[in-house]
């Protein structure tokens, strides 16, 4: 919306499907809504090594980008378990690797493998912190395996805040009080970037979203629904 009429809204409410399992695993229909995660993404990341016959090339001489890139990819998983432990928010995920088909062969070690990396989180520190570290790791490993990583252009976002009395009315008005963090951008976000304070409930869903097999029971909706409800009425 131009920013004129956003300026005119006073409070944005957004009832949305959860888009993941959480709620689903728990047994609940819906929950409150902390914020929603920012982001540190590598949509470019490239690890360089040298391409050889894979009969050929003993492991102490092999540049070999396939096996650097699942030793940072492990790490990173470790320290994901981690950083959880810890009670922090975090998810990340390599979408994309790829080794050029033109060239692949079950028989050649390959010569490069491009890949991306999203990193999301509700805590500023914890991307911050992550960010910070991921080059480090990676010309560690580089170093050791004798190749190079090229994480490209990072593309951040910083999280956002939802607000916290309207939050906890929501979650008091639920049939059992839960809060999740949402690890998709929503329009929630964007108002709160502007200037405009924000709630949201989400309501269980199965099968993911974005998919033909999505589907949302009605009895979720509508306890979702209701505790918004209640919440818009307790802030008058």
């Amino acid at each position: 919306a131009p920013l004129p009429e956003l300026r005119r809204t006073n409070f944005f409410w957004e009832l949305h499907i959860e888009q993941g399992p959480v709620l689903v695993d728990r047994g609940l229909p819906a929950a409150a809504v902390s914020a929603v995660r920012g982001h540190v993404r590598y949509p470019g990341a490239l690890c360089q090594g040298e391409a050889g016959h894979s009969g050929a090339v003993p492991r102490h001489l092999r540049r070999d980008p396939a096996l650097a890139v699942a030793e940072l990819l492990h790490e990173l998983d470790t320290l994901w378990g981690r950083a959880l432990q810890e009670g922090a928010d975090l998810v990340l995920t390599a979408g994309q690797l790829w080794i050029d088909p033109a060239s692949a062969t079950a028989t050649r070690i390959p010569d490069a493998v491009r890949f991306s990396l999203d990193l999301r989180s509700a805590q500023p520190a914890v991307l911050a912190e992550l960010a910070a570290l991921l080059p480090r790791r990676a010309a560690e490993i580089g170093a050791r395996r004798g190749v190079r990583f090229d994480l490209g252009q990072a593309v951040r976002a910083a999280p956002v805040l939802l607000d916290e009395a309207a939050r906890a009315a929501i979650e008091a008005a639920l049939p059992e009080p839960v809060t999740l963090a949402s690890g998709a951008g929503h329009d929630a976000a964007e108002f709160v970037r502007r200037g405009t304070p924000a709630a949201m409930v989400f309501i269980r869903n199965r099968n993911g979203s974005h998919n033909p097999a999505e589907a949302m029971e009605m009895e979720d909706f509508l306890a979702g629904l209701a505790a918004m409800q209640q919440a818009i009425r307790a802030a008058g």
